[in-house]
This record gives C-alpha cells, sequence and structure tokens, in this order.
C-alpha cells in the first residue's frame, strides 16, 4: 500500500502515448510516468513535459522561457519535423513532467 500513498501524493500519472510528437525519444503506444505540475514558476526549462492545451490537445515539449512573450512557453520537439511554436499559459489545461517511460519493441 505505500506504493499508492506515493501515487497519490506525488500526482504521478502513466500515460500511453498517443501523439506523434517527440518522436525521436516516444512511439505511438509507448507508457511515460509524468509529474502534475500546479506551479508554473516550478518549471525545470528544457526539459520535457506532457501539455494538455485548449487549442491542440496532448503534445509532448521541451518547454523554454519565451523572453520576447512573457505569457507564453517556447515549445520545442526533439523531432526536427516539428516547427517552434509558442504556446499562450492561459491554453494550458495541464501540465506534466515526464519523468520517463517505458518503449514498447
Amino acid at each position: 500500500v505505500p506504493s499508492l500513498i506515493l501515487y497519490i501524493h506525488l500526482s504521478l500519472k502513466l500515460f500511453t502515448r498517443v501523439v506523434r510528437d517527440l518522436s525521436t525519444r516516444y512511439k505511438s503506444g509507448d507508457a511515460i510516468a509524468c509529474l502534475m505540475v500546479k506551479d508554473f514558476t516550478l518549471i525545470q526549462w528544457g526539459r520535457v513535459y506532457l501539455i494538455e492545451s485548449v487549442s491542440q490537445g496532448y503534445l509532448l515539449k521541451r518547454l523554454y522561457e519565451a523572453d520576447e512573450y512573457p505569457h507564453k512557453f517556447k515549445c520545442i520537439s526533439d523531432s526536427p519535423e516539428f516547427p517552434v511554436f509558442y504556446l499562450p499559459r492561459t491554453d494550458i489545461k495541464r501540465l506534466s513532467l515526464v519523468l520517463g517511460g517505458v518503449v514498447f519493441e
């Protein structure tokens, strides 16, 4: 039962990856473990996040501070196939730090 308490305390979630993003690391159907972030001031720049946005659904992106746009995040994919874009903070419904994953071959 302690693992269940740890799960609830950390707000740890396990998602099956369904979006086509960050394709160099995770493929469709892989499982990723995420830690929910409730305070945007605690974001670790350059780390991979699972973003649930109003306009685009689920995204896996590296987040960076957007100096030129203070109310937006700079979102970068590890895959060169996806362009850099700026996501308004108000467009984010939920944000989770990706801790790791299980890659299914």
